[in-house]
């Protein structure tokens, strides 16, 4: 019986020494997961916002006698809510010392905590 109540016991202590271990191996896996939680979440509004660029470009492409009535300071903003992000593409005309006449097409998306801008460069205006 004496035997039995050692084992209990030294059972016992090793299930309370290993409760802080458990703990901390939880922590560390909350702390990294959290973490990937972010990463995920910005590299999707980067994809928005790239998406909104590259969506600016071809509505651009398809609209070239909107785009040629456009002065430089009064850019094209196209939007896109669903709730939970804003996301929008700003289409402005630009001079270009080089190269003359460009667009500038800014995708911007943004949620509740980020907020993330992508930017065409080098969007040549073709008035034909």
């Amino acid at each position: 019986m004496q035997n039995t109540i050692r084992k209990n016991g030294f059972i016992l202590l090793l299930v309370i020494a290993m409760i802080p271990l458990i703990g901390m191996v939880l922590a560390i896996i909350m702390t990294n997961s959290n973490l990937l939680i972010i990463r995920t979440r910005r590299g999707e509004l980067q994809a928005q916002a790239q998406n909104a660029c590259l969506s600016g470009q071809a509505w651009a492409q398809q609209n070239r006698e909107k785009v040629q009535l456009l002065v430089p300071e009064d850019p094209i903003i196209l939007t896109i809510e669903d709730g939970i992000r804003h996301i929008n593409c700003r289409i402005e005309r630009v001079q270009d010392m080089t190269n003359g006449e460009m667009l500038l097409i800014i995708g911007h998306a943004e949620d509740s905590r980020f907020s993330v801008d992508y930017k065409l460069q080098n969007v040549f205006l073709t008035l034909q």
